[in-house]
């Protein structure tokens, strides 16, 4: 069974904290998984995405982090959402072993987390590679 290799990352976010601004290292622990899960598998900066997704919210008014609002936001940039994987006791399989190609680029939402999957690297904040990968988004 494959493993994907965790790494962490925070996606650009810490360009706009500095060590000296921080108190803790849990400031750079928020709830930003959805932009950080974009900038790691769009490749965009993380400013980029956020700015996109807070212009997107304006018009929805939705908060930047709901599902309807990301959801919009990456089909506009090309992103396709997939049913998720299932073994075989049709259960979901783990974001640790999601079938990820060599080259491939995920986007991966979890229970109330989004996390991204790049060149099958886990790139996250925190290791959630084992919690259950749902439904997930493609660049088509």
């Amino acid at each position: 069974m494959q493993t994907n290799r965790f790494k962490k990352s925070f996606g650009g976010r810490e360009k706009f904290f500095t060590k000296k601004s921080q108190k803790t290292k849990k400031n750079l622990y928020v709830g930003d998984c959805v932009v950080r899960a974009i900038a790691h598998a769009t490749k965009k900066p993380y400013k980029e995405v956020w700015d996109q997704l807070m212009d997107l919210s304006k018009k929805t008014l939705q908060m930047p982090n709901e599902e309807i609002n990301y959801s919009s936001y990456l089909k506009s940039i090309g992103w396709q959402k997939q049913k998720p994987f299932r073994n075989p006791n049709n259960k979901t399989i783990r974001v640790a072993h999601f079938p990820a190609e060599p080259r491939g680029k995920y986007i991966i939402s979890t229970r109330n987390h989004l996390t991204s999957i790049v060149n099958r690297v886990h790139l996250d904040t925190w290791d959630c590679g084992g919690y259950r990968a749902n439904s997930f988004w493609i660049k088509k």
